[in-house]
């Protein structure tokens, strides 16, 4: 059996079109959906309570606090291996799969026993590609991933960390991560690395796991025979300064536990994101007070034991 589990926050309605859309294309499927309700501040627990009371292939859970993507995740994944789930898609509520998406992706994942994960092909909601999959994230991508530094992006760091020049005509291996939107991961191997690292709030969980993967040998397979649309983002926080921060943070976090980042490496790439954050911050009061906070946080990312350091 299948566990599908499915994270909400706030959106409701995205979620019960995402069980619906699930439900019309897998009929075939053995399967069991595990949402999760990340202790969201609206009535959500409550509508999708009334709605799937009565429902055998619904699994509703509600988390005791508003974790982020790898907490949230964590409830249900564990629920769904609890159940002896043997292989585990995790999915944003704001996709829609397409006929035959999930039975390719399972049919690629069992072509090797290496394989713990398989992502399929992204299309955004006005039909282009989602160029949202992962390579190896260095302190040098890591900075020219961001502006102003993109923009001088001349040799196309940025866009091989991407993978935006893959033309999605046969399945690929993927270095890193494919997209944290929609994959499916090997209930064994997560139970094997620990699950998702709850360290993090927000972004650079893909970059993570893939670490994670790594480190154990394993590899990732994107198949574009698998195709969903994902719209995007609505569930993410308005509060830009927020935003900002954790894409920072959590970026700092994975180089300094993940990627064998050497200290003056780290406090140079540090010193780098914390002069971006001032520059915002100069007319900005929310950037103002959340640099204070990442100043602090680098500070003690440095003083910190690293999770896990390869080199």
């Amino acid at each position: 059996m299948i566990g599908i589990v499915i994270l909400n926050y706030k959106n409701y309605q995205e979620t019960i079109s995402c069980v619906e859309n699930i439900r019309e294309t897998n009929q075939s499927l053995s399967y069991k959906i595990y949402i999760v309700d990340n202790c969201s501040p609206n009535e959500s627990f409550e509508i999708l309570s009334e709605k799937f009371n009565n429902s055998k292939d619904i699994c509703l859970l509600q988390s005791d606090k508003n974790g982020g993507f790898s907490y949230g995740n964590n409830f249900g994944f564990k629920a769904a291996v609890s159940d002896g789930c043997e292989l585990i898609l995790c999915t944003n509520s704001d996709v829609e799969f397409n006929e035959n998406s999930i039975p390719n992706m399972v049919k690629e994942i069992e072509k090797s026993e290496n394989c713990a994960v398989v992502g399929p092909k992204v299309y955004c909601g006005d039909g282009t590609v989602q160029n949202a999959n992962k390579g190896i994230l260095t302190a040098k991508v890591f900075v020219m991933h961001h502006k102003p530094f993109l923009w001088f992006d001349w040799f196309g760091t940025d866009k091989k960390y991407t993978y935006a020049g893959y033309k999605y005509d046969k399945p690929i291996q993927i270095t890193g991560m494919v997209s944290g939107c929609c994959f499916l991961i090997r209930s064994a191997v997560l139970e094997e690395i620990g699950y998702l690292d709850e360290n993090v709030f927000l972004y650079h969980e893909e970059d993570i796991l893939g670490a994670k993967l790594r480190e154990k040998g394993y590899c990732v397979i994107l198949d574009p025979s698998a195709e969903i649309v994902h719209f995007g983002g609505k569930s993410t926080p308005s509060d830009y300064a927020f935003v900002r921060y954790h894409k920072l943070y959590s970026g700092l976090y994975y180089l300094w536990n993940y990627a064998g980042t050497s200290k003056c490496g780290f406090a140079f790439v540090g010193l780098v994101v914390k002069t971006m954050f001032f520059a915002k911050s100069i007319f900005n009061k929310a950037y103002r007070k959340y640099y204070k906070k990442l100043k602090f946080d680098i500070k003690n990312l440095r003083k910190s034991k690293r999770v896990f350091w390869k080199k």
